[in-house]
């Protein structure tokens, strides 16, 4: 992806410096790593400059600094697509985002048909720092600087932004018309990357009978239990569809898997005791990545020392057990010291 990102940006400067077309560049030559050199380069030229309006940044994982420039963006859907933006300071060894200390959100085009106007953001404003790294998932983004450029559109002759909150103006009531530089730029970015909102607004159009009945199956699960994103299509497999239409159901269902890991939680969490890191481990095992289970165990809401009482009791009600051993046993499921010695004295008293 990222061998297409610096051929997209390299044919994108060459193009405002006024070249005819790009169909006679080749960089067929360069290796990876001369690729990936003049991208950095070539990158932060083009997003310093006054010229652009804004960059379609597709699925990844950026360098701020590096990538993408230090400073307060807008960030927003494309047209037609679901997409989840995570912001943080470190990478894994496979390099994926370590942890989202910085933002977490998900965005969706308001042309996209399970769009809900008072439920759904199309973008979010976001300060990113030096050294960050941001995680496009899902979907394509684009982001428009939020102060100090033009906002969303291209530049019509002379240099005047076309943005939704001024519209252009013409004495002579004539169609404006984009520059053939910007134009040859867009159509270049749509095929490279491939417009993200042309293919997700006909993925149903090029969908098997079999994709489309697997992703209405994993609609209907979906609207009264949690699934974990391979849970979904290990769940449609056993209904019979094959992996690749229960695959494509769980890429296009629209599903939010942190909001599925959490809901998940809350349902552990209404009939029976966990320990922070026991809630863990069993959403994992749900197929749950370390990450989205974190993330509910995180925020639902859960006192850790009432969970404890809660399991400390429990084992009480149809097994013997000392004081000690009860302690222990609630530290074998993953309480802290804290929270064994509370739960058991409590459940003592």
């Amino acid at each position: 992806m990222k061998k297409a990102i610096c051929c997209v940006i390299c044919f994108a400067l060459l193009l405002s410096f006024n070249l005819a077309g790009f169909a006679d560049v080749d960089l067929s030559g360069m290796s990876y790593e001369e690729l990936v050199a003049l991208k950095d380069q070539i990158n932060l030229a083009i997003w310093n400059s006054d010229e652009w309006e804004e960059v379609l940044v597709p699925q990844g994982v950026w360098h701020v600094g590096e990538d993408i420039p230090v400073g307060h963006w807008t960030i927003s859907a494309a047209d037609g697509v679901y997409a989840t933006v995570k912001v943080g300071t470190g990478l894994t060894s496979a390099g994926k985002l370590d942890r989202t200390d910085i933002a977490y959100e998900t965005i969706k085009s308001p042309t996209r048909s399970t769009y809900k106007e008072n439920e759904d953001k199309s973008s979010i404003d976001l300060n990113l720092p030096d050294g960050a790294y941001v995680s496009i998932e899902d979907g394509s983004v684009i982001f428009t600087p939020y102060q100090g450029k033009p906002a969303l559109g291209f530049k019509k002759a002379g240099g005047t932004a076309i943005t939704e909150s001024t519209p252009p103006s013409n004495s002579n009531n004539e169609e404006t018309s984009v520059p053939e530089t910007d134009k040859l730029v867009e159509d270049l970015f749509n095929a490279l990357l491939g417009s993200s909102a042309s293919s997700q607004s006909s993925a149903s159009d090029k969908a098997t009978t079999g994709e489309r009945n697997a992703l209405s199956s994993a609609e209907s699960y979906l609207a009264y239990s949690a699934f974990s994103y391979q849970g979904l299509i290990h769940q449609l497999e056993f209904e019979g569809f094959s992996t690749a239409e229960a695959t494509y159901a769980a890429d296009n269902c629209g599903a939010d898997w942190m909001k599925q890991a959490l809901k998940s939680a809350k349902d552990y969490l209404a009939y029976t005791a966990f320990s922070y890191n026991g809630l863990v481990k069993q959403l994992e095992f749900e197929g749950f990545t370390h990450e989205e289970a974190k993330y509910a165990a995180d925020n639902c809401g859960a006192d850790w020392m009432e969970q404890a009482y809660k399991s400390a009791k429990s084992y009480l009600a149809y097994s013997s057990f000392s004081k000690p051993s009860l302690i222990k046993q609630l530290e074998f499921e993953g309480f802290t010291n804290e929270q064994a010695v509370y739960g058991a004295e409590k459940a003592y008293n």
